[in-house]
């Protein structure tokens, strides 16, 4: 039994038995069909040698393929079964037999010399060792060249025999397509008919798979280093870049950092120096702030090494992360408006505070500056003081109104520090956002009559309320001024008394038919003053009903208001006159401004 096969050529061996036993027939039948069970190959001859006997035989087995071919014949237990080998008497043949042939050694590959790295410019070289050489195989160059090789991030550039007139080993070239890792794959055949397929002359393909990784280069990266915290809006802030590593020969870099490299949001980089002089590795950028807003700082990764922008080694590796940070800024000024009553009485000045989110310093222009920046309407700020003496945090605010009207009080947002009415805080931020309230006037004074009876007889006075929303004090003469402001067509008032003692609210108005003819009863309210200053805003609007028009100078009666209480006396009321007067000591009242007696 030989110890070796090719793959291809007939495996041929003796089989020996024990005699010879004439006379069995068809005993080359199944020593060829089925007798024999071989592994990867097949029984192709099975003869006597030498004729005429039975004792020994010429067996030859085609192999199937280079794997090792075993052959074996069992022993006969049945001399009827398929294969059975038995002598003419009956006898079996009674042990088994087996062998294995090795086959050829399979075609094996391995790298060699293969570089850890690459630069991502220059030949990435090695060689291709097969297991033998295998000369004769035509086009293996080729196969090499064309499609043997798969590569990733590079092409096979260069496949050549390291020694001539050899197959065994190749000397292999792969040109990286970039910084990348290339992968270099050489996968095993299974079939020597494909394109790729690497064979040997006798057939064997190439049986293992070879694969190898060849890293780039570091990526070039930055880090923002230093990075302050908060900017005040003005000064120049300062930080480090640092890069991955040194490039030196990198041309343009600074005018690149200064002019379009980073993309700052509410800021402009003003400096932009190596740190220290003669490297690239680490450079100090000085950013301005535009605004008192915070500011955003973004070196992006470079994506072109052509483009002005651009961040890339001298060997054309681009920046490969993008950098980012933001600066705040100072915090906003704001302001609020503290404790503004829910409504006025027309009168006297109400208070409030305006409380700012920080102080401003001792000698400030505040108070003139938020006499001319506060907007009111109806009213006019009176005063405005600090809420607390050495402080400028918190003011107290004083309005007087100049109506009953709403009062809306607005102090809007700063845009222009250098404008009239300017909100600025020492170092420029403007106030930032608008405030507004609004302060309710007192509920209209209105009035109705109630049980007016619907006819008269010509002769008997005719009785019903007149009742107000609201009382009057005690001291208002109001009899006096209803006869004069009852207007009747047909009748005369006779009669106007309290409903109930003590009562202002509802009054008993007496009518006398003057004929038979229908009785028209009107409470007319007096048309609106002139606006003319404080006083002019003043007048009968808050006791419509009960005040005579004033004249467009404002002028009072001959005699004492009728709305004026019995305690005051009535003056001249010129808004020069009301607007001199202490607030405290203004009323309204047809068109006259009430003071008060000096007491005895």
């Amino acid at each position: 039994m030989p110890a070796q096969h090719d793959g291809a050529s007939l495996i041929r061996f003796e089989l020996h038995f024990s005699e010879d036993f004439p006379g069995s027939s068809g005993l080359r039948g199944a020593l060829l069909a089925e007798a024999f069970r071989v592994t990867n190959g097949t029984v192709r001859e099975a003869k006597r040698a030498p004729l005429g006997q039975n004792r020994v035989w010429s067996v030859g087995v085609r192999p199937d393929s280079y794997q090792d071919v075993t052959i074996e014949l069992p022993a006969t237990t049945d001399c009827g079964a398929g294969g059975a080998i038995c002598a003419a008497d009956g006898r079996l043949l009674s042990n088994s037999l087996s062998a294995t042939v090795a086959g050829l050694p399979p075609l094996t590959g391995e790298f060699h010399g293969m570089p850890a790295s690459h630069d991502g410019t220059r030949l990435i070289r090695f060689e291709l060792r097969f297991s033998e050489d295998f000369s004769g195989t035509g086009g293996l160059r080729e196969v090499l060249w064309v499609s043997a090789f798969r590569v990733t991030n590079g092409t096979l550039q260069e496949a050549s025999r390291a020694i001539s007139g050899q197959d065994r080993v190749w000397s292999i070239g792969v040109r990286p397509a970039s910084y990348e890792d290339v992968t270099i794959d050489l996968p095993a055949s299974d079939d020597c008919t494909a394109a790729g397929a690497v064979c040997a002359a006798d057939g064997r393909p190439l049986s293992n798979s070879l694969s190898a990784t060849v890293e780039g280069p570091p990526p070039l990266t930055a880090e923002f280093v230093g990075m302050p915290t908060a900017h005040d809006g003005r000064t120049l802030f300062r930080l480090e870049v640092r890069f991955s590593e040194d490039f030196p020969g990198s041309s343009g870099l600074r005018g690149a950092l200064l002019a379009e490299a980073f993309r700052v949001t509410n800021g402009t980089v003003r400096e932009a120096t190596r740190a220290p002089a003669g490297q690239n590795q680490v450079w100090t950028i000085g950013v301005r702030p535009d605004t008192y807003e915070d500011v955003t700082i973004e070196l992006p990764a470079t994506t072109d090494c052509s483009a002005a922008e651009a961040v890339c080694a001298a060997d054309g590796r681009p920046l490969s992360n993008s950098a980012q940070a933001t600066v705040e800024g100072p915090p906003p000024l704001t302001a609020e408006f503290v404790g503004v009553p829910a409504s006025h009485d027309g009168l006297t000045p109400f208070r409030f505070e305006l409380r700012f989110s920080e102080n401003f310093p001792e000698e400030t222009g505040l108070p003139a500056a938020l006499l001319s920046a506060l907007r009111v309407t109806d009213a006019t700020v009176q005063d405005v003081t600090r809420a607390t003496a050495g402080e400028s945090r918190v003011w107290t605010i004083g309005v007087l109104p100049d109506s009953y009207e709403d009062v809306t009080v607005a102090l809007p947002a700063t845009t222009d520090c250098a404008a009239a009415g300017a909100v600025c805080a020492e170092d420029g931020r403007p106030l930032s956002s608008s405030l507004s309230a609004t302060v309710a006037g007192p509920p209209p004074l209105t009035a109705e009559f109630v049980g007016v009876p619907a006819s008269h007889d010509g002769l008997s006075l005719l009785r019903f309320e007149l009742r107000f929303s609201e009382n009057f004090p005690e001291t208002t003469d109001l009899p006096a001024a209803l006869l004069a402001a009852l207007q009747v067509t047909h009748g005369t008032v006779k009669e106007v008394t309290r409903a109930t003692p003590g009562d202002s609210q509802s009054w008993t108005i007496g009518v006398r038919p003057d004929s038979y003819e229908d009785v028209t009863i009107e409470l007319r309210r007096p048309p609106p003053a002139p606006r003319r200053g404080r006083c002019a805003r003043r007048t009968a609007a808050r006791f419509p009903t009960a005040c005579r028009p004033p004249s467009r100078a404002c002028r009072p009666s001959p005699r004492s208001s009728p709305m004026c209480p019995r305690t005051t006396t009535a003056k001249p009321c010129s808004a020069s006159s009301c607007a001199s007067a202490p607030t405290s000591r203004i009323r309204p009242a047809c068109g006259t401004c009430c003071w008060t007696k000096p007491s005895a």
